[in-house]
């Protein structure tokens, strides 16, 4: 399974296969749900990220136990610990926000999930670390890692796409001052785990380095200071953000 046909790079032909499939299933889980009420539409996203949820577990149980990534990854803080592993990324932080902002009705949440999840997400997807990338997607950890991240993504856009979340020019403000403030109490969280020691490399959020992260290493280079170096990224995700709202009324045809 290790041959050149199975191994996953960005934009590669194995790359390109996973997305056609999980479009097509999405689309096709859509047509579905078509005329199904609002209440259906919201108990069929828990269920899917309660199973998210789950699997994501299940696959960190396994990484645990994977001696080469143990060796690739974790050797230089001396093995494998669950406080390097929490859901609290850019990325996988949205397994929870979504059926957060679904079950709470929170726009705000819903918002963060459906704006900025996709992105967190795929950037774990377009630069993944050594252990992620370059290798046969059959091996487990790969099988874990990818399917984890494309199925966060597509859940925070098919909120919009079932009419869970409707994004609004008026919840961008509110959606980015939530961002910086989450991003600043995991900030605080990793200094905590820091200085105990409990996790000396801690850096969920990417708030106190860049570590492989090319747009992040941009702004570290002109604001050398951890956590602050993120809020252009924030910045930066407004125009996104008013572009994805204009997108969505303009399919929707609500102006």
């Amino acid at each position: 399974m290790d041959n050149e046909k199975y191994t996953y790079r960005p934009f590669n032909r194995v790359f390109w296969a996973i997305i056609v499939l999980l479009t097509v299933f999405y689309v096709v889980l859509a047509f579905a749900l078509r005329n199904c009420s609002l209440s259906v539409k919201k108990i069929i996203m828990l269920i899917f990220s309660g199973c998210l949820v789950v699997y994501y577990f299940i696959y960190k149980y396994r990484l645990s136990r994977d001696k080469e990534y143990d060796e690739m990854y974790y050797s230089k803080v001396g093995g494998f610990t669950w406080w390097y592993e929490l859901p609290l990324h850019l990325c996988n932080i949205n397994m929870f926000l979504v059926p957060l902002g679904i079950l709470t009705n929170n726009r705000y949440i819903q918002g963060f999930a459906f704006f900025i999840g996709p992105v967190g997400a795929m950037m774990a997807i377009l630069m993944p670390s050594d252990p992620f990338n370059n290798t046969s997607i059959f091996k487990e950890r790969m099988r874990g890692y990818y399917i984890t991240h494309f199925l966060i993504t597509y859940n925070c856009i098919f909120m919009a796409v079932l009419g869970i979340y409707e994004p609004q020019y008026a919840d961008i403000l509110p959606i980015v001052l939530v961002g910086i403030g989450l991003a600043f109490l995991i900030f605080l969280f990793n200094m905590y785990l820091r200085k105990t020691k409990i996790a000396i490399k801690a850096n969920y959020f990417y708030t106190v380095e860049p570590e492989e992260n090319m747009v992040l290493q941009f702004f570290n280079r002109y604001i050398p200071i951890p956590f602050l170096y993120l809020i252009p990224v924030f910045i930066l995700f407004v125009p996104y953000m008013y572009l994805v709202t204009f997108i969505y009324k303009l399919l929707t045809g609500n102006q």
